[in-house]
């Protein structure tokens, strides 16, 4: 799967307890799925600043989903990859 923002068919805000974190799903028709997260359970923050996909996180997903996910849960998945994603940010900085 390669990110590709396309014809928007689905959105989908997310509570991930476990995470401690809302999540923003955006499915596209050609399959791509754009994200975008905000730590904490904060519901209006969430809506107020992180209801725009982070591009960045997209791509990135995209192509761990292509050469990683083998099954099982798609959201568990993604809150690995968002994991990831921080760290790999906190490595850069």
């Amino acid at each position: 799967m390669e990110w590709k923002r396309d014809k928007l068919i689905h959105i989908e805000h997310l509570f991930c307890k476990e995470d401690d974190r809302w999540i923003l799903i955006e499915r596209y028709e050609g399959g791509s799925v754009g994200l975008n997260f905000s730590q904490g359970d904060d519901y209006e923050y969430f809506k107020g600043y992180n209801t725009d996909i982070n591009e960045s996180l997209s791509k990135f997903y995209a192509l761990m989903y292509r050469d990683f996910y083998r099954g099982g849960s798609e959201i568990e998945f993604i809150n690995k990859i968002m994991w990831l994603y921080h760290e790999t940010q906190q490595i850069w900085e």
